[in-house]
């Protein structure tokens, strides 16, 4: 049996060892980079969900968290830091989550494609430096491009492939509500599975016992995602919520917003890609040749399959589009999912090119791939190098509010708080309440200081890195108010001030 088990691996092995060898070389790439981002200090919106995972465990207080956010991923991320206290533990789970992101795109390109096609979208994803300089950030944006695609590629083999297996198919919707509650616009890979369903089998799919079937059974898990929002934020879909409002206060961009995120994919990509990409629009322009037949459900298998990917490309990059018109705002980081459909779309490509070369010499066909491997190498390099500039250029952001927080933890009591404008991050390393200057829309300025002064805060702070009002500059002065302490960039430039409050009565 030890024979037997040790021939299956070293087979095993033998037909997998380029996309272990992918992996290997994706974990090598990512522990480099968290060696060196390790002690960088966290954004505000990185330090929403690590101070709510902080009040879960250690009961310290959520001042700074935005009510909107899913709450999912900080329980899970709370579930480690009972175990590790340690920043550097979620750190690693965002790693293995950025690790299995790549698995993921490779067994969609493999399913969906072939093997090649699988290899070539991995390789580009485990060196794109966008999802790379997310992994460092501990933000729930790094789970969507993991998510989506999964559902995807669950639901192809549950329901698309020619032995559909039923567990993929309840898998896919379990992933779908699960995946909403960690980040809601997971909920358009839902839209992606009915547009396909539509244009190949029109509404005659709504007669099919098996999606009816394992879609009712899946609807338990509603109870791990849709219900924690609501009993703890009181929306099930809190963000959606949060959209729906700024939709009403006409913060959106209108026509201006329509090309926002069309033309700044070019920018997220090696110029190299960028030529790719558009070899790749060859696989979009036969699906419109194809309409008539797709929408009669006879096109070609590989039309259809080609019809799936862009979908899964198209419906992430119009949902955020008309964000930007309705709401307003651009966010790179919003549109991680679109590159793993587009890297399978370009891989695809690639290899259609190859064998039509291959068609008319075969040794073409092999000069043709060589010349691809080569750039491949090359623009992964690219990838690489704009990848560690980025990351080590933001290292210094935010620069001192990590040892300001933990000055400030060590200078007050549990129940005192802090007035500042960084309010996450201070919140989430001092673990005391901070309020901030900022309050309600429309606050007077004696509102402001009415609410300040019933919060009775022990100490204001400054920085560089976050404006306040102009009166917040002013208050030191007028007000006769003590430096206890003050953080330096460098000798000469200070970026955080710290003064102690002075209240009549002591």
């Amino acid at each position: 049996m030890d024979k037997m088990s040790e021939e299956i691996k070293h087979n095993w092995l033998r037909e997998n060892w380029i996309i272990v060898g992918i992996i290997l070389i994706a974990t090598v790439i990512r522990l480099y980079f968290l060696w060196i981002t390790k002690n960088q200090t966290v954004w505000w919106d990185s330090a929403e969900g690590l101070l709510y995972m902080k009040h879960i465990v250690l009961g310290t207080p959520i001042s700074g968290f935005a009510n909107f956010r899913e709450v999912i991923i900080p329980y899970v991320w709370a579930g480690i830091y009972f175990f590790f206290r340690s920043e550097i533990a979620i750190q690693v789970f965002q790693m293995i989550i950025s690790v299995l992101t790549v698995i993921v795109v490779y067994y969609l390109g493999k399913t969906i494609y072939d093997k090649t096609t699988g290899i070539i979208a991995s390789i580009m994803m485990s060196v794109f430096w966008l999802h790379l300089f997310f992994t460092y950030r501990l933000l729930t944006y790094l789970y969507p491009p993991l998510l989506y695609p999964l559902i995807l590629l669950l639901f192809y083999k549950g329901y698309c492939a020619e032995n559909p297996k039923d567990k993929y198919l309840f898998l896919s919707f379990v992933t779908i509500i699960v995946g909403i509650g960690i980040y809601s616009s997971v909920v358009l890979s839902t839209l992606v599975i009915l547009l396909y369903l539509f244009f190949t089998e029109k509404f005659s799919f709504l007669k099919n016992k098996r999606l009816w079937k394992y879609g009712l059974l899946s609807l338990p898990f509603i109870l791990v995602s849709f219900i924690p929002s609501y009993l703890i934020q009181g929306s099930l879909l809190p963000r959606l919520t949060q959209m729906s409002g700024a939709v009403s206060q006409g913060t959106g961009l209108g026509l201006k917003g329509l090309l926002v995120y069309v033309t700044s994919v070019p920018t997220l990509i090696v110029p190299i890609w960028i030529g790719l990409a558009i070899l790749s629009m060859l696989l979009i322009i036969r699906i419109f040749f194809y309409s008539d037949l797709i929408l009669k459900n006879i096109a070609p298998s590989n039309v259809k399959k080609d019809l799936f990917i862009f979908l899964g490309f198209i419906v992430f990059l119009g949902f955020y589009t008309y964000v930007a018109i309705q709401v307003g705002g651009f966010y790179d980081g919003w549109i991680i999912s679109i590159f793993p459909f587009l890297f399978i779309l370009i891989a695809r490509t690639i290899l259609e090119i190859k064998d039509y070369i291959s068609t008319k010499n075969i040794n073409y066909g092999k000069s043709f791939m060589m010349l691809i491997l080569i750039v491949l190498a090359f623009s992964c390099y690219q990838q690489l190098q704009f990848a560690n500039m980025t990351i080590v250029n933001k290292i210094p952001s935010y620069y001192n509010l990590h040892p300001a927080g933990e000055w400030l933890k060590e200078h007050t009591n549990p129940n005192e708080t802090i007035l500042a404008s960084s309010v996450p991050q201070l919140t989430y390393y001092s673990e005391r309440n901070v309020i901030s200057f900022q309050g309600p829309i429309n606050e007077t300025f004696q509102q402001a200081m009415e609410r300040i002064y019933l919060a009775h805060p022990k100490y204001l702070v400054l920085t560089i890195w976050e404006r306040s009002p102009e009166w917040a500059y002013s208050m030191p002065v007028q007000l006769n108010y003590t430096i206890e302490k003050i953080f330096y960039i460098n000798p000469q430039q200070p970026d955080i001030v710290i003064y102690e409050i002075k209240y009549n009565g002591g």
